[in-house]
């Protein structure tokens, strides 16, 4: 399994990350936050999901 922070250049784990970060690895599949959906996301640009428009 891809790290899906490794993937964005965001890994702070590096050599201790158990996800894969084989930069030929398919990228993980994005996940739509559900409370950007309700209009109550508190992490903003920091949120590890995508914000559909």
């Amino acid at each position: 399994v891809s790290c899906k922070y490794y993937v964005r250049g965001a890994c702070s784990k590096g050599s201790r990350c158990t996800f894969s970060h084989d930069a030929n690895a398919a990228p993980p599949t994005p996940v739509v936050c559900q409370f950007f959906l309700q209009g109550n996301c508190t992490y903003g640009t920091k949120c590890t999901n995508i914000h559909p428009l």
